[in-house]
């Protein structure tokens, strides 16, 4: 029940800030990293069309494509009966549910959320094998894989960041406060234009 509320809170937050960056994509920065300038001069030109495969899925992946990497999709009765009537839905997986060895490797929780017949929104919530100590790592990494400059990356209260692009947005969250061990995420979804 934890995890169910999680993921109801990562989706909620996500479709929040969307919301937010959408009606106002001059929202305040918060400079607080050495590392990483979190006054953004240029908005990151990235385009999900041509980022890799994380987790092994890509926005805007047809269904036919998100069942070939989970398969377990077809399994969850939840998010089928949404998906036969509406073509849109949302399928939740823990580690254990997801079958594919190299996919669940760090991840504790997976969400996927479809909107007509295509990937939109992932969430995933890892698991204690991740390496990276601190929310700086995390963007390092995070940027690495998408080819980003670490200045595009917006820093929010030091524990969390956006990274707003042409039609996507990212966001990583490391949190330490009030957990046994660090509360990681990372969410990525496509943005209305």
């Amino acid at each position: 029940m934890k995890i169910l509320f999680y993921i109801c809170f990562l989706t909620l937050f996500s479709n929040a800030v969307c919301a937010q960056v959408q009606a106002n994509p001059q929202i305040q920065r918060v400079k607080n990293s050495n590392t990483i300038d979190s006054k953004i001069q240029n908005p990151c030109a990235l385009e999900y069309s041509k980022i890799p495969l994380i987790n092994g899925l890509k926005l805007n992946f047809s269904y036919e494509g998100v069942k070939e990497t989970y398969p377990e999709i077809e399994d969850n009765e939840h998010f089928q009966k949404t998906y036969l009537t509406t073509k849109e839905g949302l399928a939740m997986f823990l580690e254990n549910e997801i079958s594919n060895p190299e996919n669940k490797q760090f991840v504790q929780q997976l969400s996927l959320n479809i909107q007509e017949e295509k990937l939109n929104t992932v969430n995933i919530i890892y698991n204690s094998n991740v390496t990276w100590k601190s929310l700086d790592e995390m963007l390092e990494s995070f940027s690495e894989t998408l080819s980003a400059d670490k200045k595009h990356w917006e820093i929010i209260n030091e524990k969390s960041a956006s990274l707003k692009c042409k039609d996507f947005v990212m966001y990583c969250n490391y949190l330490t406060e009030h957990y046994d061990k660090p509360y990681i995420s990372m969410s990525f979804g496509i943005v209305s234009q």
